[in-house]
């Protein structure tokens, strides 16, 4: 513990700049602070720190001191959440980072049943994009990611693969679309409105209809990308825009006759999606991650 004050010590007074701002984050006297320091620079031999009128700043030996003691009391902090999670389901939060093509249509029944038995777990979901969600898994701060495949895997990364129900295309009750066998020059004077997708989605739809979109950018430049299914689900409901959702999130909706399926000459998801849930291989995920993962895993299979 001793070793652990030091870490905490070295890292408070770099960010606080000053001994007596750091000593009342520690809340230690500004005397038991600056004997602490100097006895850890008298076992280093080297000063770790310069004192001026202004401010107190790492030395180049105390800035190598500081980026370490930063690291280390993280990953401390990490194990002792881990250990916590898996001695005790109701101690700690579980973070999920979320494709937002999934977060409502597949995760949000799963954490729902799991939260209803546990009422008292800590969840956190994120949603962003496949680059951010891939450094959070590695750099530990979120536990498991679950959405469409990525375009590209690294070896850091274990991956389970889960069917992903297609999507499909709506609009609101009385668009001029409906009743129609549609082709892509036939929804270009409507806003279409889809979440981020990954490449390999994108290249599913252009080989669709070659003649219509020869490039990426043309499929790009049809849609208009969006995080936000909510708005995307009002959006379409209240204005002429068409959207692609997954059945799931507008299938209340779809039963009332708020909005309605639109039909293409040719479907460019006929079957299931590549999806995933993927954690940091090496890493022991804590038995509330392990039971969602199996839950996710149940709640795929009962729906295709």
């Amino acid at each position: 513990m001793d070793r652990m004050r030091s870490l905490r010590q070295i890292v408070t007074l770099a960010d606080a700049g000053n001994f007596r701002k750091a000593a009342e984050r520690l809340g230690v006297t500004h005397s038991a602070l600056s004997q602490a320091i100097a006895k850890l620079e008298d076992s280093y031999g080297v000063p770790l720190f310069v004192r001026n009128k202004q401010e107190t700043v790492p030395t180049a030996f105390g800035r190598r001191m500081v980026e370490a003691a930063r690291s280390a009391l993280v990953e401390i902090e990490r194990a002792e959440r881990d250990v916590a999670m898996m001695r005790n389901w109701e101690t700690g939060v579980l973070t999920i980072g979320s494709d937002p093509n999934v977060a409502e249509s597949l995760l949000a029944p799963v954490l729902v049943s799991m939260m209803r038995r546990h009422p008292h777990v800590r969840i956190k979901v994120v949603s962003r994009n496949w680059q951010a969600m891939e450094e959070s898994l590695i750099n530990k701060t979120i536990d498991i990611y679950v959405g469409l495949a990525p375009d590209r895997r690294t070896d850091a990364l274990v991956y389970d693969s889960i069917p992903l129900a297609p999507p499909i295309c709506v609009c609101r009750s009385g668009h001029p679309l409906i009743g129609r066998t549609l082709r892509i020059q036939d929804i270009r004077p409507y806003p279409f409105l889809a979440a981020d997708a990954p490449v390999w989605y994108l290249e599913n739809v252009r080989q669709t209809y070659p003649d219509e979109l020869k490039t990426l950018d043309d499929v790009r430049s049809t849609f208009l990308m969006t995080q936000d299914l909510g708005l995307m689900r009002k959006m379409i409901a209240e204005t002429d825009a068409i959207g692609v959702l997954p059945a799931q999130v507008v299938s209340s909706q779809l039963k009332r006759n708020e909005v309605a399926k639109l039909r293409f000459q040719r479907e460019p998801f006929r079957g299931s999606l590549p999806g995933v849930i993927a954690r940091l291989d090496g890493y022991p995920l804590p038995p509330i991650a392990q039971a969602l993962v199996t839950r996710i895993h149940r709640a795929v299979q009962k729906r295709m």
